[in-house]
């Protein structure tokens, strides 16, 4: 047995849950032969006898060849209580270099050098008040957005220094799910700009507040919650939240107004023990789990997965706990038997976005006035823009402000850049789209036959690259969704910097394989740099009517430069 890694949560997380609040945990992993429940209880008991907590809140969640250990904590001895975890499994592991009561002995140290009186004695002033509270090495606030203050760590306020009756909450949304969590949050904060609020908004490629990117990059975690309800324009936000930052830290808030789970999906398994759809429904099911009382939870009524998860969740669905279902289909039986208890959803009825509530139905936009359905042939962004909406209505927009905000996204692509961009340069069409795994290149299926029915005779050339931290299989599942549009040419490509384990030229050497084993020839399955060299080999290839359709992950600005570039 070995520790694999020790960490901090600093919000709700999979394994302490939510009231247990902030903690820590380290990660087992074991080798053949060894008793996994055996030394995961050895590793709890011997970080209790360190701590000298016998009532101390202890979990342990096991998976095959790993488990996981943590604690609840005060949030100023989350950092003793990692040393004290990574200590508990080299203990058991036969590798730690104190004894126990040495051990003990710098626990107790470390908790007295950390405690932070006028740390805690803020936080449970604020939970007394009913105010939102934040911290983090680097800041501590209280309130979220404009209505919020905010201090450096290492200068908290007394209690009586905080203007209390100048803080308190802003509309928070939490968009979760495999895929379609940036659409639909994108879409959100559209909505949500055209209801009048200042949006503080973070997806995959940054953070923005007000319309403007003030950081680029992944910002899909805790630390993206923080900085967007620290910023004093903000008066409402919109935090896509991914697995791994939930898995990592737990999510950024304690509460908020809706939560959205868009779908389940296979992405990422093996990490962090999940290796099951079942299993990321619970992380992504978090989500649903902060929502304040009167709040709404919206669900995804097509997904079996999801279903089943909300039939564990407290009130089992059922609208006086907040649920709201979407599907593309109105005789979905999820949605016949929700609104027959009266729930409200969001449907496709007829040609157009409706809003049912128990047996009634109110038409708010025809799917023809939505630009992200591509002329409907993107259902992906049809459930997205349904998803949105029925967020959107649990957080007070009416439905002619949600209507207005979906006709406007998608005329533009920097409306959503990288999903179902179309640019046609000399006759040749190319389709950037970000469809990162099967079920993400499955959604643009549609929109690729709606192409290619403008074009009879027109061949299809696909562009394929993956982060190696996927199985082989997760990488043929791929490559199998992308043959489907039955491509005449493929271009394989690395993803620098993403080799995450494997040996470099290794992901694409399965990619490659697996190309050839759908039946491309050797001739047809191209190595290619990068996705600008994919590009370039593409159009020295394709002809007026072809359709290159390219999956790109890590050069969407250079692509985008390149391809306006070109007469």
């Amino acid at each position: 047995m070995r520790a694999r890694d020790a960490r901090r949560l600093t919000g709700p997380n999979l394994e302490l849950g939510l009231r247990e609040g902030p903690g820590a945990v380290v990660e087992l992993a074991f080798d053949a032969g060894e008793d996994p429940a055996t030394l995961t209880e050895a590793v709890a008991a011997a970080l209790r006898g360190v701590i000298g907590a016998p009532t101390q809140h202890v979990t342990a969640r096991a998976w095959p060849g790993g488990a996981a250990v943590a604690t609840g904590g005060a949030i100023d001895t989350l950092y003793a209580l990692v040393d004290a975890l990574e200590w508990a499994a080299e203990h058991v592991a036969g590798s730690a270099e104190l004894s126990p009561a040495a051990a003990s002995a710098r626990y107790h140290d470390a908790v007295r050098t950390q405690a932070n009186a006028r740390l805690l004695a803020l936080e449970a002033a604020a939970a007394e008040r009913g105010a939102p509270f934040l911290w983090d090495d680097d800041a501590v606030s209280v309130g979220y957005g404009h209505r919020s203050r905010t201090w450096a760590a290492g200068d908290v306020p007394a209690v009586d220094e905080v203007p209390w009756g100048e803080v308190g909450a802003v509309p928070i949304a939490v968009v979760t799910g495999t895929n379609g969590k940036t659409t639909t949050s994108r879409m959100l904060t559209r909505i949500l700009t055209h209801a009048g609020h200042v949006v503080g908004a973070s997806s995959t490629d940054g953070i923005v507040v007000g319309g403007e990117l003030v950081e680029k990059g992944d910002w899909t975690g805790p630390g993206a919650a923080r900085r967007i309800l620290r910023d004093p324009a903000v008066t409402a936000a919109v935090l896509e939240t991914a697995r791994g930052g939930m898995l990592r830290r737990g999510l950024g808030v304690s509460a908020c107004d809706a939560a959205v789970v868009t779908n389940i999906a296979e992405d990422h398994f093996g990490d962090h023990g999940i290796a099951s759809l079942e299993s990321m429904a619970r992380v992504k099911a978090l989500a649903w789990s902060i929502v304040r009382e009167g709040g709404r939870r919206v669900a995804n009524a097509e997904d079996p997965t999801l279903v089943a998860r909300v039939a564990e969740e407290p009130g089992a669905g059922h609208p006086d706990a907040g649920w709201v279902f979407f599907a593309r289909e109105a005789a979905h039986p999820v949605i016949a038997a929700h609104r027959a208890a009266g729930g409200e959803a969001w449907v496709v009825d007829g040609d157009a976005i409706a809003r049912c509530l128990g047996a009634e139905a109110h038409p708010v936009l025809p799917l023809a006035e939505l630009p992200a359905a591509f002329g409907g042939a993107a259902v992906h962004n049809v459930a997205n823009a349904l998803a949105a909406a029925a967020t959107a209505a649990g957080l007070g927009v009416d439905d002619a402000t949600i209507a207005g905000a979906l006709r406007s996204f998608g005329r533009a692509p920097d409306d959503n850049p990288g999903r179902l961009e179309v640019y046609e340069r000399g006759g040749v069409r190319v389709l950037l789209d970000f469809g990162h795994n099967p079920h993400g290149v499955r959604a643009v299926h549609g929109p690729i036959a709606a192409l290619m029915a403008q074009a009879p005779g027109g061949r299809v050339a696909v562009c394929v690259g993956q982060a190696g931290d996927r199985s082989d299989a997760d990488l043929q599942a791929l490559v199998h969704e992308a043959c489907r549009v039955n491509p005449a040419r493929a271009f394989v490509r690395p993803l620098p910097g993403y080799e995450r384990g494997r040996a470099t030229g290794d992901t694409e050497r399965v990619l490659r394989a697996a190309f050839l084993a759908e039946g491309l020839t050797p001739d047809d399955v191209i190595d290619v740099a990068d996705e600008i060299d994919a590009l370039e080999r593409g159009f020295a290839w394709a002809r007026p009517g072809d359709l290159l359709v390219h999956l790109v992950h890590v050069q969407r600005a250079d692509c985008r430069r390149w391809l306006e570039a070109r007469p």
